[in-house]
């Protein structure tokens, strides 16, 4: 396996770890680590979009989520957190908008499925 994959993998699992205990603030100084390093990995960008939403830092969670949408706009995952966001600051024509993008590339999303039917 491509060593590069494998750290990858081994981030992400770190990341999914830290995130599942709540320890935000280890996530947030690891994932901006990862971004400085890897900017074009949008993964990083989306567990730190995942904890600041959890944490209610919605304004914060939306600047990041779009930030890595500029980077990777048909990212199925970064939409349906973005318009998660949206749903919750209670923007619901972007939030819908978004939903259905993410529903547009995969019908069967369970979260954009959960998300939009929450609209």
């Amino acid at each position: 396996m491509d060593k590069n994959l494998k750290l990858l993998e081994s981030e992400i699992k770190n990341l999914s770890f830290l995130l599942k205990i709540g320890n935000h603030n280890r996530l947030i100084k690891r994932t901006s680590k990862l971004i400085s390093k890897y900017p074009q990995i949008t993964a990083f960008r989306n567990f730190l979009g995942l904890s600041l939403e959890m944490q209610g830092k919605l304004y914060h969670a939306e600047k990041v989520y779009l930030k890595a949408l500029e980077r990777d706009p048909n990212n199925i995952n970064i939409l349906v957190n973005l318009g998660g966001v949206y749903r919750k600051i209670n923007n619901l024509s972007k939030s819908e908008e978004l939903l259905k993008n993410a529903l547009n590339i995969d019908p069967n999303d369970l979260f954009g499925l959960r998300n939009y039917g929450e609209l």
